[in-house]
């Protein structure tokens, strides 16, 4: 029976890659107005470096680095150096000003806040989404989670992230349940779906390329384009039990 359920908050609650494009599409055109560089490739560059793909010497430049402001201001002004930008002062606002418009911007998916009212009449809710405190806590707080789950695991937070065991781990212990009495729901196969298989926990992943739901999936004991499909699952794994 299940106790529990697990979710993944970005591109499986909220909608990140919306927030995301409104405030890229923001950055872009606050750029445009310093025509003496190129701040379309510029932009491109530095949103690489937040989700760290760097190349090798940018990368051991940041290496030492652990505060997530203070490397996302190195970053920025080094590819700032790269454009050949030498009066980088009044640009260097823009990394505090481009991350408060991630966040508002930052929403759940339309349907997901009334679907997890719900929920949570019969059910333990535990979110568990990686990534730093620097990002995630301001996502989290915008949303007002904790309306919404009775427990919030940041990554960043926890000794290990996702896939790691320890982090389902102690999303269970939260619950109170056993790892046969949760399903978690992601869109990442890496984190989420393999994370959850080694913990012993039966997953949902949100595929949005796969437009119809299903119960029969190599990687995931369920698959989706949406969260809204859980019913089905809940549905299907209820019945399982009776």
């Amino acid at each position: 029976m299940l106790k529990a359920l697990f979710f993944d908050m970005d591109d499986t609650l909220c909608d990140t890659q919306s927030a995301n494009q409104k405030a890229i599409d923001w950055l872009l055109s606050e750029l445009a107005q310093f025509d003496f560089f190129d701040h379309k490739t510029f932009v491109s560059q530095y949103l690489a470096a937040i989700y760290r793909e760097l190349d090798e010497a940018l990368k051991k430049m940041t290496d030492a680095i652990h505060d997530e402001s203070d490397y996302r201001h190195f970053v920025f002004d080094y590819f700032l150096k790269k454009h050949g930008v030498e009066e980088r002062d009044e640009l260097m606002s823009y990394v505090a000003l481009f991350d408060a418009k991630r966040i508002e911007y930052y929403d759940f998916y339309s349907g997901v806040k009334d679907m997890l009212i719900t929920l949570r009449k019969d059910y333990t809710l535990v979110l568990i989404t990686n990534g730093p405190a620097y990002s995630q806590v301001p996502k989290v707080e915008q949303v007002q989670m904790s309306n919404y789950c009775d427990y919030v695991l940041i990554g960043g937070l926890e000794p290990e992230q996702k896939p790691a065991k320890s982090i389902f781990d102690k999303a269970c212990q939260l619950a109170n349940c056993s790892s046969s009495e949760a399903i978690h729901v992601g869109d990442s196969l890496s984190s989420d779906i393999k994370g959850a298989k080694a913990a012993g926990i039966k997953s949902f992943w949100i595929k949005p390329e796969f437009t119809e739901f299903s119960s029969e999936n190599s990687e995931s004991d369920y698959v989706a384009d949406s969260v809204l499909h859980l019913d089905k699952v809940l549905e299907l794994e209820n019945n399982h039990h009776e």
